[in-house]
């Protein structure tokens, strides 16, 4: 279930390019996008580390990894993660 028609619409983008340090990324949450900027990347390829583009985000890194059965890359808490957008949006709703 998402939360919101744009996130959902989002989430099922294919063909995103392959990650590279200094690039964009964007999380989807339920109605919200939280933005990123890639930092590390595993030699395989398969993983990669990413910190908040804000200040207010934080000095930790998130591990990504690209989930084959999905066809797309996601975050270590579950969320499907964007490669090469920068969107970020908070819902004034909540």
């Amino acid at each position: 279930m998402y939360g919101s028609l744009q996130n959902s619409m989002l989430s099922t983008m294919q063909n995103t390019p392959a990650p590279v340090i200094g690039m964009s990324a964007t999380e989807l949450w339920y109605t919200d996008r939280l933005t990123y900027t890639i930092t590390r990347i595993s030699k395989s390829g398969k993983t990669f580390w990413m910190k908040h583009s804000d200040a207010c985000g934080g000095d930790f890194e998130i591990r990504v990894y690209f989930s084959n059965p999905k066809g797309k890359w996601i975050s270590q808490g579950g969320r499907t993660v964007l490669i090469g957008v920068h969107d970020p949006y908070t819902d004034p709703t909540f």
